[in-house]
């Protein structure tokens, strides 16, 4: 997290940013598990609380970044559009820069006290918030296209991703995560979401001036890979493997 900020402070590389928060989530992705873990321990969350609004003042560069991405990608040209996104993420730069040493020695202090706080998680309680995020999940799919249960969803999705990476190999008796399956499924809600954003900052900026009938053809065919992936949501998030030796102990979790 440290070093994609500072390299985005000189640099003003897009793709620094954009790893910035990826760690950024993966940190918090951590403290919902201490949370979940520990519900009376709110230390790790109150200190990550000032990383958080770092997270924010970035995400209004990102998703300017992300708007010219996805009309590049959808075939929407317009000038005027251009040059107004281009100037948010100019401004907001130019503010994010102002704040570098502010922001840094928040990160610095926050990393030290995070530290101090961290302590040893099971794999059983893990699997307990695995559990608990992959049934969040799943009833929040049952929704008939309701957006913001579909943005949670994927935020549940992404927790798991983030965490296993910590706990990898892990199984449920003969049975293990489906971390490519999770890992596609995610990604096909994030890039819908990311389509979904332009549409809605287009209505609320450009006064539906904008042919947009491209993007709205492309926000369909993401809604569809995600109805499809979704359609055998619980056979897919595990995979059985013959070469996992049962454990009776630890049965897969049922949904």
């Amino acid at each position: 997290m440290q070093q994609h900020f500072y390299l985005f402070c000189h640099e003003q590389d897009p793709t620094a940013l954009h790893q910035m928060r990826v760690m950024i989530k993966k940190i918090h992705s951590l403290v919902k598990l201490y949370t979940f873990t520990f519900p009376e321990k709110n230390e790790l969350k109150l200190i990550f609380k000032p990383v958080r609004k770092i997270f924010k003042n970035a995400g209004i560069i990102r998703e300017s970044q992300l708007h010219l991405l996805n009309l590049e990608k959808t075939g929407i040209r317009n000038e005027q559009l251009e040059i107004r996104l281009n100037e948010i993420i100019r401004i907001e730069t130019e503010k994010f820069l102002k704040r570098q040493k502010k922001y840094g020695k928040i990160l610095d202090c926050q990393l030290a006290e995070f530290q101090k706080e961290i302590s040893p998680i099971t794999k059983k309680q893990f699997r307990l918030f695995v559990n608990a995020n992959l049934k969040y999940a799943f009833t929040n799919l049952q929704r008939k296209k309701h957006i913001a249960q579909l943005h949670e969803s994927r935020k549940s999705l992404k927790s798991i991703l983030h965490l296993s990476e910590l706990f990898i190999p892990e199984t449920y008796g003969n049975k293990k995560l489906n971390i490519e399956y999770l890992t596609q499924f995610a990604e096909k809600i994030g890039n819908w979401h990311d389509l979904y954003k332009t549409n809605s900052w287009l209505e609320e900026n450009m006064n539906g001036t904008i042919f947009k009938e491209p993007l709205l053809i492309a926000i369909k065919e993401s809604m569809d890979l995600i109805d499809d992936a979704k359609s055998n949501f619980k056979e897919q998030v595990f995979k059985t493997s013959s070469s996992i030796e049962a454990d009776q102990n630890n049965p897969p979790i049922p949904l």
